[in-house]
């Protein structure tokens, strides 16, 4: 009996039918994963400064704020205050060393982040700022959640901060940026 090197026809159409499964499924991608991806990202990275910021301020026996602050400014490393908009102004964690709530000459950057995406927002029901203290707590009235919008409310997240300092992901919320 002779051996073909080729396909027959029943494996050249098992081969297109797999082939058709896979690309109906890459083309009824709609962007929602996308969304919430980009948005449990940009929150599990908030929650590690949150994280970092706490130890910091325990380590260093300092008051150390987490806060958003205009991105000319944390370039240059000029002071600045605390901003209300999480959303378009990147946030910063620093040692406030003059204990005044803003960042001044002798105070330390230590880690910044990115402003969220362009199509995006973000709100946070707190403060303009996290500030802990020696012990890792927050001071002030400062515990909320942040909550990510990415376009649709249906891919809203939420990260929750509570008074003891500690950042929860919550993932899912039907809670809104409006």
């Amino acid at each position: 009996m002779k051996q073909s090197a080729g396909f027959n026809l029943l494996e050249l159409m098992i081969t297109i039918a797999i082939l058709a499964i896979v690309l109906a499924i890459s083309f009824s991608f709609d962007g929602n994963l996308l969304q919430r991806n980009r948005a449990e990202s940009f929150l599990q990275e908030l929650q590690r400064n949150i994280a970092f910021a706490r130890v910091k301020a325990t380590a260093a026996d300092e008051i150390v704020i987490l806060c958003p602050a205009p991105p000319a400014n944390i370039q240059a490393r000029t002071a600045f205050t605390c901003q209300d908009n999480w959303a378009t102004n990147r946030i910063s964690v620093f040692v406030d060393s003059d204990k005044n709530g803003t960042f001044s000459n002798g105070d330390t950057i230590h880690r910044t982040m990115e402003v969220v995406d362009d199509n995006d927002t973000m709100v946070f029901s707190g403060d303009n700022r996290l500030r802990f203290d020696s012990s890792g707590l927050l001071s002030g009235s400062n515990a909320g959640n942040f909550t990510y919008c990415p376009g649709s409310d249906d891919n809203n997240q939420q990260l929750s901060v509570s008074t003891a300092g500690t950042a929860l992901y919550r993932g899912n919320t039907t809670d809104t940026c409006g």
